[in-house]
């Protein structure tokens, strides 16, 4: 039990001073910078209760997971910028 409230108290004390330092950082956009530490916290959560393997397991299951949306993302936005940019017949 002690182990898990040492994890639990490395585990705040990181997403607070990493909250902090990227809130501060100018040349992050704010959003990009609230999903890092989404996902950090997220993966410290795991770190916290259940371990640091677990947390190494999850971590990347979650970067995955967010790598192939942003994936998708990406795609539809291109596909959309094609389509607006796509020459149109003239009708005369």
């Amino acid at each position: 039990m002690a182990d898990v409230l040492t994890r639990l108290g490395v585990a705040i004390a990181l997403a607070a001073v990493l909250g902090s330092v990227l809130l501060n950082v100018r040349r992050v956009p704010r959003d990009l910078a609230l999903t890092g530490y989404a996902l950090a916290v997220a993966i410290l959560g795991i770190y916290a209760i259940l371990g640091a393997q677990a947390a190494a397991i999850g971590g990347a299951i979650i970067l995955a997971i967010f790598a192939i949306g942003a994936a998708i993302y990406g795609l539809l936005a291109l596909v959309g910028h094609f389509a607006d940019n796509a020459p149109r017949e003239k009708n005369e």
